[in-house]
């Protein structure tokens, strides 16, 4: 649930929260394709490839049996595509392609790639964790939907390749995409928030190792926490999201639209630890939270908790805005 997450759609299911905001489970036009059977509309959505090493599979996904999403990143410097099918075991199985120096509506030929591949229901992630293992041979973007307003949708067709290994998340295992091709959408939204505009402030952490610092983003507002660390292409070590909640509540939150790992940190009313998950799976949609009322929620990179010796009962505390 990366917070920074990242058109995630309610990133916060609190009780009170969820009920008021059903109808918006999404802040992004990606949602749209929530509720319809499968990829596009169009009916023109597949996915073809070859995946070797720990996973051996010959992928041909046609659009009734896809789920497929897409949106530029935070940043602007490219585009997300997701797409989730039937793995071979019963589990689905997603990948989720960055393309760097994808503008919105415009062809591309050799352009960077990062590439997850995410086996649901089992917590195995794959990651190249950069640009440099895949590439994006061609790609072109169709307008689609309906014209003018705040959102635009495009089909984008792109085939590709990896030179390098996408890793398990303990580095034990790889496997390597030979080749990959789709046609999958995205849309742009120009009412996500840029997340540079968000407040921010010091998160301090002490634990038995000395006090952990973090650079943090601050969610208080629906909007902002709706939005938290969706679509985040990275997260260092040293930042986090804080949501803040008065008074205090029970706060539950989910993965969707969440491309990296997370620890999460439940701080009750107290200013202590009372909840701790750690290494939640991107795109996850299971809720996680404790069901007693805390009053912030502090999300870090993946990780981060066991590294930095953080334990339940640690106090917790930030500079208010």
């Amino acid at each position: 649930m990366i917070a920074i997450h990242t058109a995630r759609s309610l990133r916060l299911l609190g009780f009170a929260l969820f009920i008021s905001s059903v109808s918006l489970l999404s802040n992004t036009p990606a949602a749209a394709q929530a509720g319809r059977r499968g990829c596009l509309s169009s009916g023109n959505g597949y996915v073809r490839a070859k995946v070797q090493g720990a996973l051996e599979l010959n992928i041909d996904w046609r659009d009734a049996e896809l789920q497929c999403d897409g949106s530029p990143r935070p940043d602007g410097t490219g585009v997300r595509v997701s797409f989730a099918g039937p793995g071979s075991d019963g589990h689905r199985l997603r990948l989720v392609f960055g393309i760097a120096k994808a503008a919105e509506g415009g062809d591309g030929r050799e352009l960077p790639t990062n590439l997850t591949v995410i086996v649901e229901g089992e917590k195995r992630v794959f990651a190249t964790r950069g640009e440099d293992k895949c590439t994006t041979d061609s790609l072109r973007q169709e307008r689609i939907g309906a014209l003018g307003g705040h959102s635009r949708s495009y089909r984008v067709i792109a085939r590709g390749f990896c030179t390098g290994p996408a890793s398990s998340l303990n580095g034990k295992s790889r496997i390597v995409l030979t080749s990959f091709d789709f046609a999958g959408g995205v849309s742009f939204d120009d009412s996500i928030l840029d997340l540079a505009k968000f407040p921010k402030t010091k998160v301090r952490v002490k634990s038995a190792r000395g006090e952990q610092q973090f650079d943090s983003w601050i969610a208080r507002s629906p909007q902002e926490q709706e939005q938290g660390l969706m679509f985040v292409n990275d997260l260092p070590a040293d930042k986090a999201m804080l949501f803040l909640e008065q008074p205090a509540r029970v706060m539950h939150m989910w993965m969707k639209n969440t491309f990296v790992e997370l620890d999460m940190l439940f701080v009750g009313p107290g200013g202590k630890i009372v909840y701790i998950v750690e290494h939640a799976v991107p795109h996850s949609l299971d809720t996680i939270g404790p069901d007693v009322p805390v009053a912030a929620v502090v999300e870090i990179k993946g990780g981060e908790v066991e590294r930095r010796g953080l334990k339940q009962g640690d106090a917790v505390s930030w500079t208010r805005p």
